[in-house]
This record gives structure tokens, C-alpha cells and sequence, in this order.
């Protein structure tokens, strides 16, 4: 199959036919057989570009292209049914320039000069399968999937199974009454589900929207029963009497009995409208369900009548897509890359796919148990997102995981050739042989790395340079270099080589802290280096430390300990240290940074989490650290206080289970002028409670 143009002035007849053919299969494989073959995303992308093609061209148009119709046709495993009225899709928006068109565009189609004035009725976008509901006398006696927009499929007998859904209306309800909506299962009762098939044996869903699809077409009401299904409508098709908005439409079926899902609002004008899209981008994860967006319908009834439909689409609503952080595409190969402590890590390879506006080929899978839990094997296709939106992760199938063979683990270095250990602690692979190159790039790529002694010049192809040339085995031999052995290697002028061996000698006077960090001891991070140091003064004293003095210090517990002791008293350590003194460090010298002993926050510990307002995390630590404070990463008994910003999340609930008090930016700040007699304590809890509550906005 040819790729396709890139723009719509591009394309000739026959590859705008291959253009609805794609769409169509991918179309069939979403809505018939619950598996989708590329994300949202692209389909919205393939599909705007068909549009575009359509309208320069409209002589082109086929009579099957996905344009003229919603959806599929249903599969024909169940009775068919006709819908009374065409359910028809949404157009899509992606960016708040887009929406902002479409709030112009719907004002000019009503002769106002300006937008502002339009009300919008807001709510979430569940992510889930379309249905449709008739009640005749109150009595529910129809149900159907949405199948292409005219014609589903019956799905009655699987609703009526459904505990949400009221098989009788309350009093007043019309003679006869056709409810739209969306079934689907709760994250929860989805996480539930997996673990039941997993411990049957059973193979496990891919993902909440398509088990409820294909739950609805089951023929065993038992089984049904297990899914766990719920429902929320949205949609009327008859008119009501008494009703002029979708306000009063929703407030109508939450009369009648029928469940409809929280958080709906009426918005006026583009700020209201963008400030309830923002909200619940951030907020979304809390909810107990998927949502990929935000659905904005004309709230005025009258306003819709006037503007009516395109071939496919309301012209008074529009869905508003949040920036996708799951994208679907192939799990290729799965490679095994050794770190600087040894540990071998399997990384996926992946077909390149695009999240939140970059590209993706390549996500650690941590280790082989991983693997086995999320069912992953090469050749599947499957879910990747960008764990906190940043770093890409691979969370499971996208299908069938069984139709493909299980991951092996190495038995032997894929860089040495050293046989592997197992790592119980971890479980993890450890490749044993400390002379192994890829331990000794990744540990010289840590040593010179910003958040270590932050050594300019000195990056992973220079690294790689130095250790094919037999110039360095580790890191103490970088500070053995000279400007004729550097001047040696490829793309190493005199001037760099200059630079580099400037750099590494002002290295040498780093603060002892980031020196700890660049060691690359297991289980010694960033913050545990900076309180070893606070404690000990230096690198010297540190050493002569006994594991009970370790353990005494805030947030070292008994692995940190153990893993420092091992350290200091292996071969390994006492050589590298004693190289390190003969280059120049002085490892008796104290920490620059020490904490002052008399600040207004001296002896506490403070925990920051989530996004500061006012202040950058950098800036907010350093003033904690200047009043006397340690800044920890993690929460314990030992923590005096935690500051939450916004999208805090498991480290403020850890903190009131464990009765630490809890600050805003603003409470912070109050404590870094007064010392912590300031605020009040009641006013930490009460800020705790406002952070849990405000979901409910």
C-alpha cells in the first residue's frame, strides 16, 4: 500500500479511494470488532484530510466514503434496529484557536456580532460505547448500539442487566421517550475485571471503552452481569414540552430517574468555556471513569434548531479532544541495555508514534516482571503514554496478547558476555563483570551529568570515544587526560580538547554533595546525597560512619545504609576514592551549602509535591534550605511538613494518614517569615481537605 499525500492538494482520484478504503477498515475493526488499529488522534487526522480532499474535489465523492455516514454498519451477529433519528458524531477540536473558530463561526450563523453572549452547556467526554434507550409508558423496552448512525444492533437483553439503568421511569413520563448516552465500566471495576480473568487464566481486556462494546453484544446474562457496565445519558430525541435548553433537558432525566454523570455546567463566552476545559484537563484523572474531552452543545434549543447539521455532524456542538497522552503502535523488538550499576533493563523499540507533540520510539520496560504483568510480547500493538505527560511508558495490550509468543529473558551480558545474575532485591538482571563497557559508559555519562559535577563538553559520544581508544576505564582516568590524547579523537579540535580540561578542573571544586550523587551508589539520589553531607560535613566523615549513625539520618533507612557501607568498603569504592583524592578532590572539605543551624526552619523536614504558582520548585527549596530546612523527596514519620501545589497527588494523602501538616505556596511562605509557630495548624488541615474536595467543581 502507497503512503499517502500529506496535503489535499496532493492527492489524485485513486489514492482518495485508498484513502476511504483505509478509513473504512479502520473504521470496521473499531466499531464491529472492538479493535482499533491506530488512535484517535489519527483516525481525526486521516479523516479531517479526507474532508479537505471532498471539498476541493466533490466529484470525487464516493458513495461509501466515511463522510456520508456515522460510524459502521453493525457486525450482524444481533437484530437490527433503526434508529428513529440519525445519531450523528462531533466534529473534533484540539486546540483552544480551534475552538475559538468555532465559537465565532456558530455566532455568525446566528447573526451575533459577538460570542460572548452564547451559553454553552459543558461536560465531560466519557469514553465509552454509544447506545440508545426507548421507554414506552415509563416501561424500558428497546435498547441498540449507535452502529453507523441509522442502523445498530439490539443490545435490550445486556442493558436491562445494567444496575444503573431504571428499567421503570419515575411518575410523569412521556408515552414514549428515546434516551441517548454512553455505556461503559468504571476504572476500578475494569482494574478488577483483569485481575479475575488473570487469576482464571483468562486473557486479559485492553482497555475500559472496548470491553464495554463487546459486553453489550454478549448473549449470557451472567457474564454481562460480571462486566461491571454502567450507563449516563445526555440525549433526548423526541421534543419535550416545557424544555428550551440542555440544561433544563438534563435536569429532565435526572426527574425521570435515568442516571446522568456529574459536572455538567453552563458556560458563557470563551474565557468561562476555556477556564471548565483547563480545569478538567488537569482534574481528569481523578475521575472514576475515562474521558478524553469535553463535549460543548448550544445550550439553547431554539439556537440548535436554526443552525441544524452538516452531512455528519451538528453545527452547534463541538468536542473538544484534551492533548492525547495514549497513542497505540507496535512493540517491535525488545532490546536489553546494562546501566552503570550493572542492572540489565529491557527497553521497548517501537513503531515511531507521536504524544503531546513529539515523538516516541523507545520506552524502558523496567524488567522482566513487568513485562509478564502488563502481557506485553513483540509484534503486539500496544498502548504507550507519557507517564506524568513527560516520560513515555508502554501500560499494555491493544490486543490479543496470546497470539504472540512470551518475552525471554538474556541469560548472558549483551555487551560482555558475562553470565547474568538475579537481582532478588530489585528483581532485576545484574550483569556481574564490573569491567563491562556498558557499565563504565553509563557510569562516566552519570559522573560528568548536570545534576552531578556538570561537566560541559563531556557527552555520551565523546565517552564512547574515550573508552574505544583505551583512554579512560573509569571515572577517575578522566582527569588522567591531556590535550594531546584528547586532540587525538575525532571531531576533537584544540579548543574543545582546551575547554574540556578546563571544565574537569573546575569540577574539582563542586561541592561535595554533588560529588556523593556522581559516585552512582545504589539507592543514593540527589536529596539523600545533600542530607548525608548536612549531617557529615564530608565525604571523609561519611566513610567513618557506622550504619547506625547512617540510619539515624533523615531519610536514610536500612537499604541506604547498607548499600553506602558496601560501597565505601569494596575494592571498587576504595579505589575509585583514593583516584579521586590523588586527581585533586578534596574529599575532607566541607559542603559550600551546608544548612545554616539557626534558621527559622532548622531541623525540619519539608516535602514538596505538585506545581507552585509563584515560585519555581528550584527557587522554593533553595528558600527552604537558606531558613535551615531539609528538603526531602519522599514522605516519612521523620517529615515536619509537606507543601502542596496544584495536582498534588499520593504523597498528600500519605501525609494526612500520617497527621504531617500540610501548606499552600502561600502557607510556605507565611512559615519561611515567621518559623513554624506561624501559621495556624488548623489552617494546614483545612487546606489538605480543599485539595481533596475541589474535584467536585
Amino acid at each position: 500500500m502507497s503512503a499517502l499525500p500529506a496535503t489535499a492538494e496532493q492527492f489524485d482520484r485513486q489514492q482518495y479511494l485508498q484513502l476511504v478504503r483505509e478509513l473504512n477498515q479502520h473504521g470496521r475493526l473499531y466499531h464491529q470488532l472492538g479493535r482499533p488499529s491506530i488512535s484517535d488522534a489519527e483516525y481525526d487526522r486521516l479523516y479531517t484530510l479526507l474532508l479537505q480532499v471532498e471539498d476541493r474535489q466533490p466529484g470525487w465523492i464516493d458513495a461509501g466514503s466515511p463522510s456520508r455516514r456515522v460510524g459502521a454498519a453493525p457486525a450482524g451477529e444481533l437484530p437490527e434496529v433503526i434508529h428513529a433519528r440519525q445519531q450523528y458524531s462531533l466534529d473534533n477540536s484540539y486546540s483552544l484557536d480551534d475552538l475559538r473558530e468555532f465559537l465565532a463561526r456558530t455566532a455568525e450563523g446566528l447573526g451575533l456580532d459577538s460570542a460572548d453572549s452564547l451559553e454553552w452547556y459543558c461536560e465531560l467526554k466519557l469514553d465509552g460505547a454509544s447506545v440508545s434507550l426507548v421507554y414506552e409508558q415509563g416501561r424500558f423496552v428497546l435498547g441498540a448500539t449507535r452502529g453507523d448512525g441509522q442502523r445498530g444492533e439490539e443490545i435490550t437483553r445486556a442493558l436491562r442487566i445494567i444496575r444503573s439503568l431504571p428499567l421503570q421511569l419515575a411518575d410523569g413520563a412521556p408515552e414514549r421517550i428515546t434516551v441517548r448516552g454512553e455505556a461503559l465500566i468504571p476504572q476500578r471495576d475494569f482494574a478488577a475485571l483483569k485481575e479475575a480473568r488473570a487469576a482464571a487464566g483468562l486473557p486479559l481486556f485492553a482497555n475500559p471503552r472496548n470491553t464495554a462494546s463487546g459486553s453489550l453484544k454478549l448473549k449470557d446474562p451472567k457474564e454481562v452481569s460480571q462486566r461491571r457496565l454502567a450507563v449516563f445519558l445526555y440525549d433526548v430525541v423526541e421534543e419535550l414540552s416545557g424544555l428550551d435548553s440542555q440544561s433544563a433537558l438534563i435536569a429532565r432525566l435526572q426527574d425521570l430517574g435515568l442516571p446522568v454523570f456529574p459536572h455538567g455546567r453552563v458556560c458563557r463566552g470563551f474565557e468561562d468555556v476555556t477556564a471548565y476545559l483547563q480545569h478538567w484537563q488537569q482534574a481528569r484523572h481523578e475521575l472514576p471513569v475515562e474521558t478524553d474531552g469535553v463535549v460543548l452543545k448550544l445550550n439553547r434549543l431554539d439556537q440548535r434548531e436554526r443552525l441544524g447539521y452538516t452531512r455528519r455532524a451538528p453545527r452547534w456542538a463541538m468536542a473538544y479532544k484534551f492533548p492525547s497522552t495514549r497513542e497505540i503502535t507496535r512493540l517491535k523488538e525488545i532490546t536489553w541495555q546494562v546501566g552503570r550499576t550493572g542492572v540489565v533493563t529491557p527497553v521497548a523499540e517501537l513503531e515511531p508514534v507521536r504524544i503531546q507533540g513529539s515523538t516516541v520510539a523507545r520506552a524502558t520496560l523496567h524488567n522482566l516482571e513487568e513485562i509478564e504483568r502488563r502481557q506485553l510480547r513483540v509484534g503486539l500493538r500496544v498502548y504507550v503514554e507519557k507517564g506524568g505527560e513527560v516520560i513515555p511508558k508502554v501500560t499494555g495490550p491493544a490486543e490479543d496478547p496470546t497470539l504472540f509468543p512470551p518475552v525471554q529473558a538474556p541469560d548472558r551480558c549483551p555487551v560482555c558476555d558475562t553470565d547474568l545474575q538475579r537481582d532478588p532485591e530489585q528483581v532485576a538482571l545484574r550483569c556481574p563483570n564490573r569491567a563491562c563497557p556498558a557499565q563504565a559508559q553509563a557510569a562516566i555519562e552519570h559522573f560528568v551529568s548536570r545534576k552531578a559535577l556538570d561537566i560541559e563538553g563531556i557527552g555520551s559520544r565523546l565517552v564512547s570515544a574515550l573508552l574505544e581508544a583505551g583512554l579512560v576505564r573509569d571515572v577517575p582516568d578522566l582527569y588522567a587526560l591531556n590535550q594531546e590524547q584528547l586532540q587525538s579523537l575525532e571531531r576533537m579540535g584544540e579548543k574543545n580538547a582546551a575547554k574540556v580540561l578546563a571544565n574537569l578542573r573546575a569540577s574539582l571544586q563542586q561541592d561535595p554533595a554533588r560529588l556523593l550523587f556522581a559516585l552512582g551508589i545504589r539507592h543514593v539520589g540527589e536529596g539523600v546525597a545533600r542530607v548525608l553531607l548536612d549531617r557529615f560535613g564530608n565525604i571523609q566523615a561519611l566513610r567513618a560512619a557506622s550504619e547506625e549513625e547512617l540510619q539515624a539520618v533523615p531519610d536514610v533507612g536500612p537499604r541506604v545504609a547498607s548499600s553506602l557501607q558496601e560501597y565505601f568498603r569494596s575494592e571498587e569504592g576504595q579505589q575509585r576514592l583514593e583516584a579521586l583524592a590523588r586527581s585533586g578532590f578534596d574529599l575532607a572539605r566541607g559542603d559550600a551549602r551546608a544548612l545554616p543551624e539557626a534558621g527559622p526552619l532548622a531541623g525540619k523536614t519539608v516535602v514538596l509535591t505538585g506545581t507552585l504558582t509563584r515560585l519555581d520548585r528550584q527557587d522554593a527549596k533553595r528558600m527552604l534550605e537558606a531558613a535551615g530546612a531539609r528538603v526531602s523527596g519522599s514522605i516519612s514519620q521523620k517529615t515536619d511538613y509537606l507543601v502542596a501545589g496544584e495536582k498534588a497527588g499520593s504523597k498528600l494523602e500519605k501525609a494526612r494518614q500520617l497527621g504531617i501538616a500540610v501548606l499552600d505556596e502561600d502557607g510556605m511562605l507565611r512559615l519561611l517569615s515567621s518559623g513554624p509557630s506561624g501559621p495556624d495548624p488548623s489552617s494546614t488541615t483545612e487546606h489538605s481537605q480543599e485539595l481533596f474536595d475541589g474535584l467536585d467543581r
